[in-house]
């Protein structure tokens, strides 16, 4: 079909490989439409980042085409169906992070525990200090320039933490949080 060089038998004479991929071209165009609509691209001028959007971008798109085919009746009832997976696609692919991050309350920062409240996740209880088993010192969450060492650790994480940035919770506590 591609390499002769047939004509339609109507009266326009059209290639018939002008035919086919006027036929065809519409997969494409609905693919940037809906890459269009929800999209994670930003404004950067480095063509990397640019190609790495739209892989991520036309990613979400299959993803939700084959999730479609998979559970054909998912979220039927709503019309904005992909919106609701995207976000339950968001939230399957960050939670873990968020868990891992939650764990350990030491090194967030302000704003990302206030944010954490804000989307309903309660800290975890203060860790429980426990003596490290070689004896030696180790650099912790403090800031360099403070320069101080403990031979503590978090019972929990085991990384380690100075008095300041932990605190002792009693085992009757702890189990009640």
């Amino acid at each position: 079909m591609h390499h002769d060089d047939a004509v339609e038998s109507d009266n326009s004479k059209k290639p018939e490989i002008m035919s086919y991929y006027n036929s065809t071209k519409s997969g494409v165009d609905n693919l940037d439409h809906l890459v269009g609509l929800y999209t994670c691209k930003r404004k950067i001028c480095r063509w990397p980042m640019t190609f790495f959007f739209n892989m991520i971008d036309t990613a979400v798109v299959a993803a939700y085409v084959v999730w479609c085919c998979k559970h054909p009746y998912y979220q039927n009832e709503k019309s904005h169906k992909r919106r609701l997976f995207l976000i339950d696609l968001a939230e399957s692919l960050v939670s873990e992070h968020l868990t891992r991050r939650r764990n350990n309350p030491q090194t967030m920062q302000r704003g990302v525990k206030l944010a954490f409240k804000a989307l309903g996740f309660h800290n975890q209880p203060n860790a429980v200090i426990v003596a490290q088993s070689d004896g030696k010192q180790h650099r912790q969450i403090c800031p360099r320039a403070v320069d101080r060492k403990t031979r503590t650790r978090c019972s929990e994480c085991r990384n380690p933490c100075c008095q300041d940035h932990s605190s002792v919770v009693c085992d009757i506590c702890h189990d009640n949080d």
